[in-house]
């Protein structure tokens, strides 16, 4: 069974800056809308791991656009904690996400992978 995770954010449009610019800005702006899937890129589908409240931060983004699709590369940053191997870690992750662009939205449809998916 595969699952689809679909975030779609308003592209607010900013006359002073790049296409690229501000679809990173907005990106950035919006972090909170990405969090559900950078805590599923963190424990892989492991419900002991915990990300700790508040340390999920996306660092920067790497915006490539063509027409009306694109790809994002982005660096977060996190603080979790694994009570089976009583590990707590601080770690920079890397993830690429594919988005189009609709008028004045981008949306990313992320097929997840079968450890990320709810039971």
């Amino acid at each position: 069974m595969e699952e689809n995770l679909v975030i779609s954010i308003n592209l607010k449009k900013d006359e002073s800056h790049s296409l690229v610019e501000t679809i990173a800005k907005n990106i950035m702006s919006n972090e909170s809308e990405f969090l559900p899937l950078l805590e599923r890129l963190i424990d892989m589908g492991d419900s002991n791991n915990s990300v700790m409240e508040g340390s999920l931060n996306i660092e920067a983004c790497d915006v490539q656009v063509s027409n009306s699709e694109g790809f994002v590369s982005g660096t977060f940053w996190s603080h979790y904690f694994a009570p089976c191997k009583d590990m707590r870690s601080e770690n920079d992750h890397e993830v690429i996400l594919d988005f189009e662009i609709d008028e004045d939205s981008l949306s990313f449809n992320i097929e997840l992978p079968h450890p990320w998916l709810p039971e």
